[in-house]
């Protein structure tokens, strides 16, 4: 795999999850009425942004840990379930449909990232 397979794969892998979670955002009805720590609620763009950005990532990590025999793979679950515990630091007394609709988004960001990201290296490279 070369470097641009493993970009390209991670900017795929990006849009896809991207996608998915603003429509996982509004089918979840995400509450604007809730605020993190920053004292503003979750804007549809920064979860369409930080999903692009994370699998893009993912997608350089990739690459980087080409050699390893299931490198990429226990670090994507690894920083999937690690991202599970980070949003609910910042927000105090989240009702259930904010926690239900971030941990399926951040599954949905790691599911692309574990499982989309090979396949879509293999397919473009």
């Amino acid at each position: 795999m070369t470097f641009g397979t493993g970009l390209k794969a991670g900017l795929a892998g990006g849009v896809i999850a991207a996608i998915i979670n603003v429509i996982v955002f509004y089918v979840g009805n995400m509450p604007q009425d809730v605020l993190t720590a920053m004292d503003q609620p979750i804007p549809v763009g920064l979860v369409a942004f930080f999903s692009f950005l994370m699998v893009t990532i993912g997608g350089v990590a990739m690459y980087l840990l080409r050699e390893k025999d299931n490198a990429f793979r226990n670090l994507a679950i690894a920083v999937t379930l690690l991202s599970l515990v980070g949003p609910f630091a910042q927000i105090v007394d989240p009702p259930t449909s904010m926690i239900v609709t971030l941990v399926v988004m951040h599954l949905v960001a790691g599911a692309v990232a574990i499982f989309d990201l090979p396949r879509l290296a293999n397919r473009l490279g």
